[in-house]
C-alpha cells in the first residue's frame, strides 16, 4: 500500500502539471492578436549596420563625452568639431583671463 501511495503523490503532480501546460498553450492561442499576419517582416542579417548621425545628436553630445565620440562622414567630422568648438567658448567663459592668454 504505501508503494502505490508514493506512486499517486508523484504521478498526480505530473499530471497536473501536463494539463496547466496545456490549458496554458490553449490560452496563449487564443489571446494572439489577429492583426499580427499584417506586420512586416524584417530580415536581419549579423552585419553591423551603422546609422548616420545628424546634428542634432552632435548638439546634444556631452562635452565630457567628446573624447570618446567618433565620426565617420565630413558632415560628421564638421559636427563634432562644431561641437568641440562650442564646449571649448563655454570652458572658457568660466576660466580666469591669465589662461586665455
Amino acid at each position: 500500500m504505501g508503494y502505490a501511495r508514493n506512486r499517486l503523490l508523484v504521478v498526480f503532480p505530473l499530471i497536473l502539471l501536463l494539463l496547466l501546460l496545456v490549458a496554458g498553450v490553449a490560452g496563449a492561442d487564443s489571446m494572439e492578436n489577429p492583426g499580427d499576419d499584417s506586420l512586416p517582416v524584417v530580415k536581419l542579417s549579423p552585419q553591423i549596420r551603422e546609422q548616420d548621425r545628424d546634428r542634432q545628436y552632435y548638439q546634444a553630445l556631452d562635452c565630457r563625452e567628446l573624447g570618446q565620440a567618433d565620426a565617420r562622414s565630413d558632415a560628421e567630422k564638421r559636427w563634432l568639431g562644431e561641437r568641440k568648438a562650442a564646449c571649448l567658448e563655454r570652458y572658457r567663459a568660466f576660466s580666469p583671463r591669465s589662461f586665455q592668454q
